[in-house]
């Protein structure tokens, strides 16, 4: 008499139910780790438009001889525009007479991310420098912080918390 237990294929119950508690339990832990890392990422990526924005400014300026001016509008529906010989307004819808005419970014860009505090900036014709100081402070609903502002020069630097060297503002 054969007294071996035929080959058993498959899962059990048990072994299942198993499987299927540790995997809900590491999606419980990378579910919002993943979700922080998007919005850093959205945070870092915003700040780092703003401030090409701001180098194109300071280039614009100087090969074309026009003051250019940096416009924001902060709040929930954030944006921001560059635009030549005056302030624009960024949140005026397009054709307007006071439409950003160079570039513009705004919130559906970022969804993630915050226009706290913002100062327009003006760059002076031929020269590239800074006529009006302008920075802007970003955040996420998480509380990541990142801040754009331009030295006597021009340059655009970001610093915070959350800053890619850590540098402090």
């Amino acid at each position: 008499m054969n007294t071996a237990r035929p080959l058993q294929k498959g899962f059990t119950l048990l072994e299942a139910v198993a499987v299927m508690a540790i995997t809900g339990i590491l999606m419980a832990v990378a579910v919002p780790s993943y979700h922080n890392l998007l919005q850093r990422q959205q945070l870092r990526h915003a700040a780092e438009a703003l401030a090409q924005d701001m180098r194109m400014a300071r280039e614009l300026s100087i090969r074309e001889n026009t003051p250019i001016f940096i416009s924001y509008s902060p709040g929930k529906q954030w944006c921001w525009g560059v635009s030549r010989g005056q302030a624009c307004d960024c949140a005026a819808p397009a054709g307007r007479a006071q439409t950003c005419s160079i570039s513009r970014m705004d919130k559906t860009e970022f969804p993630n991310v915050l226009l706290d505090i913002a100062q327009e900036a003006a760059f002076s014709a031929g020269r590239g420098q800074v006529e009006q100081f302008g920075d802007a402070a970003f955040r996420t609903e998480r509380g990541h912080n990142l801040r754009v502002s331009l030295n006597a020069m021009g340059r655009p630097k970001l610093c915070g918390p959350d800053a890619p060297e850590h540098q402090p503002c």
